[in-house]
């Protein structure tokens, strides 16, 4: 039945609920669920290789590079599609290399990525509270539940040895300052990569703009804010320095999330058709189908 279809005349009772039942489904999988192309799972795994090689070469080369990947890894691990413990060796394999240049990166990348993880399942669970947009679903089981807690206690247990044998430590307040940047960080990434978390075919332009706007002013405004009450520093030199790292942040985060996204790394959790399919059989023959 075509959307420019009329109702037929002369039904009424169950006829006409029936009807309407069917008229609706075939509606919601029309303007819902918009067929997208998927990469298929041996070529998700060689990009997923190449991309694991060049953080590895850039953690070798220069350790702190590592902390901007890792917030990706850490949006991987929430939505990304594939096996949860292939993900999880695969990020374990993208930070393991600071470990030996340079033990406080590591720990701050390993912050920044418990950080977007934990960011990212609250953004999971407001964004369709006030946004009114589904997001995509998360699915474990408990065997990887299970995982997830013992991988926690070895990364705090990992954390604590980096800060009690770098140099670092005996500075607390320079430890409390990392610990927090880095915390912020992860909320970055969530805030640039946001529209990730959304369905597909539910996405729009504004959500992009949302994003820009919360990255590009309201965030380097907060950051700044306190810079300017509390000290003397020139405002130009503090707006360009709040500004210049979440601005050169975001674009290497687009460019890093989405053509990711378009490869086929995060799951694509549209409906299943063969579910829309019975629905659409129950509604060609059952009288008491419910209509909401």
């Amino acid at each position: 039945m075509s959307q420019t279809e009329k109702k037929p005349s002369r039904l009424a009772g169950e006829e006409l609920e029936v009807w309407y039942a069917r008229d609706r489904v075939e509606r919601s999988s029309t303007f819902t669920y918009l067929a997208r192309p998927t990469q298929s799972g041996k070529g998700s795994f060689i990009a997923t290789s190449i991309w694991l090689g060049c953080w590895n070469v850039g953690g070798w080369v220069f350790p702190p590079w590592t902390a901007m990947p890792s917030g990706v890894l850490g949006l991987w691990l929430v939505i990304g599609s594939g096996n949860f413990w292939w993900r999880t060796l695969v990020t374990a394999a993208a930070i393991l290399p600071t470990v030996y240049r340079q033990p406080f990166s590591a720990g701050y990348a390993l912050i920044v990525l418990v950080s977007t993880l934990l960011f990212s399942y609250i953004a999971l669970g407001l964004i369709p509270v006030f946004l009114r947009i589904p997001t995509r679903s998360v699915r474990f089981t408990l065997w990887d539940l299970g995982g997830g807690i013992l991988g926690c206690s070895f990364l705090l247990a990992f954390l604590r040895v980096l800060v009690a044998n770098d140099e670092i430590s005996r500075q607390p307040f320079a430890v409390f300052l990392a610990s927090l940047s880095a915390v912020y960080f992860g909320f970055c990434v969530v805030a640039a990569c946001f529209p990730v978390l959304i369905l597909p075919s539910q996405r729009h332009d504004k959500l992009l703009l949302y994003s820009g706007v919360l990255l590009f002013i309201v965030l380097p405004l907060l950051v700044s804010l306190p810079f300017l009450l509390f000290t003397n520093e020139p405002p130009m030199g503090i707006a360009l320095g709040a500004c210049l790292p979440h601005w050169m942040g975001a674009c290497f985060l687009w460019l890093l999330v989405f053509p990711m996204d378009s490869a086929g790394f995060f799951s694509r959790s549209e409906p299943d058709e063969e579910k829309r399919s019975e629905n659409r059989n129950d509604a060609d023959w059952s009288p008491e189908l419910e209509i909401e």
